[in-house]
């Protein structure tokens, strides 16, 4: 059995989909200029749900897949399966939940199924992958695309035992699946690493009606520690990260082909990771499996994964769980744990601690003022209430720091853009203020118009140039596609 028990989740009863009106709670968690809206839920007490994984479409449309309270149940669960879902599309004022029909509840050897991770897509369309935890790992997915009145299986096709652990879609039809797979059950299993286990990778262009393998690195005896979810992996445009027992893997092309990074640490695992670009990033180890934060668990690369520092961030409290970069801030993480939230606004240099009123594991943000989390309520130890926070503070930005989201608008034919930091020094980041379908060409070319840099981006992310070794002086950006054009002045000091 794979080594992601820590992370199922389960449920016990078979409702109907309705909707339900919020109840807002009063909750505020406090930092300078920070604040949460803690949100209630009400659904109903009998599901015993415990917000877990979420999935972030807009600032309005949110999907979630819950974990079940499993406290003081017999192990093996004899009643828990995880087959639900939840959503608001209204940011929060209304609510609904339902059942994914058509899934796997219990086979025939009495092994129970859980929801690993589900992947919302707009307010129809979401996908959830399932494994078997309790017995032989196997897995299913399933896609809705009616917002949950109906799940179809999408399922790739295995040659080894497989769990697939995570999912992401790019849009409608692009998608990509990870996991690991048992290869060779004759190998041992090792304390903390998989012997016998190897990463493993599907990618469709069509809607999940045909996969295909990815093009991997050697990965034998390399296997992922925790059911993705918020913060334990991460993508950008066109990019996507994911951290195993040894190494953070990357995609440059929506998941087809990968590379991996060299061992971060020696005999631990890579928990946690989130990029700020395509260069700048950071990964989170536990020493002990106990998710217990020490100083050299944190490390971070600005050479998009070729090298890693260790950062000494001191003492903390007891963060674990979740680690997530807010897009357009120009430097800002957190890292959220049942009991605390940790927030760094220079780049995971410094950070600084909160509690929270009710449990909290996982947040998702969008933009400096777009921003979610997952939690749950206990009032007894065997029963639990969904917990939903809401970003509702000032933008979170870099302090003190150039950033994006300070940088002026620069509009032009059809499109605008952003740059910053300007004057810039070393590496300066471009945004093209439009949604991450569309694509561009980004060009770099000195003050007389020879081209120095060009390349194709995505819109809406913050992408980075690197710009140390041109000479001072002044240079232009230009942003361009079929629908129109920018261009910005750029002063190199």
């Amino acid at each position: 059995m794979s080594c992601h028990l820590n992370n199922i989740f389960g449920s016990t009863m078979k409702t109907r989909l309705f909707t339900l009106l919020v109840l807002f709670a009063l909750g505020n968690i406090n930092y300078a200029q920070a604040q949460w809206q803690v949100i209630y839920p009400p659904l109903p007490d009998s599901l015993n749900f415990i917000g877990w994984g979420i999935s972030v479409v807009d600032e309005n449309i949110v999907w979630g897949s819950p974990k079940i309270n499993i406290a003081n149940t017999v192990y093996p669960p004899t009643s828990l399966t995880n087959k639900y879902y939840y959503k608001t599309l209204d940011g929060g004022k209304t609510w609904s939940w339902g059942e994914i029909d058509g899934v796997t509840v219990e086979n025939d050897a009495g092994e129970y199924w859980f929801n690993a991770h589900l992947c919302g897509v707009d307010s129809n369309s979401a996908w959830v992958v399932r494994f078997e935890a309790f017995g032989n790992d196997t897995c299913e997915i399933f896609r809705t695309t009616d917002g949950g009145d109906t799940w179809v299986r999408k399922t790739p096709p295995f040659e080894f035992t497989t769990s697939l652990l995570g999912i992401h879609f790019f849009n409608q039809k692009e998608g990509v699946v990870w996991g690991e797979e048992h290869y060779n059950a004759s190998v041992p299993y090792p304390d903390g690493y998989p012997g016998g286990w190897r990463i493993i990778c599907f990618v469709t262009g069509d809607g999940g009606d045909t996969w295909e393998k990815a093009l991997l690195p050697d990965t034998e005896d390399e296997g992922i520690m925790l059911a993705a979810s918020s913060g334990i992996f991460d993508v950008i445009g066109d990019h996507i990260w994911f951290p195993t027992t040894k190494r953070v893997f990357h995609s440059g092309d929506r998941g087809k082909t990968w590379n991996a990074s060299t061992p971060l640490w020696t005999n631990r695992p890579v928990m946690l990771v989130a990029y700020r670009d395509t260069l700048c990033g950071l990964a989170f180890s536990d020493r002990d499996l106990g998710f217990n934060v020490v100083p050299e668990q944190f490390k971070r690369t600005e050479d998009g994964g070729n090298t890693w520092a260790t950062i000494d961030v001191g003492d903390w409290p007891n963060i674990r769980i979740d680690l997530e970069y807010v897009p357009g801030s120009g430097g800002v993480y957190w890292a959220t744990s049942p009991t605390h939230t940790a927030l760094s606004t220079d780049n995971g240099e410094t950070w600084s601690f909160q509690t929270v009123p009710e449990i909290f594991w996982f947040a998702e943000f969008l933009s400096p003022k777009v921003g979610w989390g997952a939690g749950a309520k206990h009032p007894t130890p065997s029963t639990s209430q969904l917990v939903m926070y809401k970003w509702i503070g000032d933008s979170l930005l870099c302090q003190p720091c150039d950033t994006l989201s300070a940088a002026q608008e620069i509009p032009g034919a059809g499109v605008s853009v952003q740059v910053a930091p300007n004057p810039v020094t070393d590496r300066l980041f471009v945004r093209i203020n439009a949604g991450q379908s569309e694509s561009y060409t980004l060009r770099l070319t000195d003050i007389n118009g020879k081209t120095l840099l060009e390349t194709a981006v995505s819109g809406g992310i913050e992408t980075p140039v690197e710009v140390s070794g041109l000479p001072a002086g002044v240079y232009w950006v230009r942003v361009m596609n079929g629908k129109g054009e920018a261009v910005a002045k750029v002063v190199k000091g």
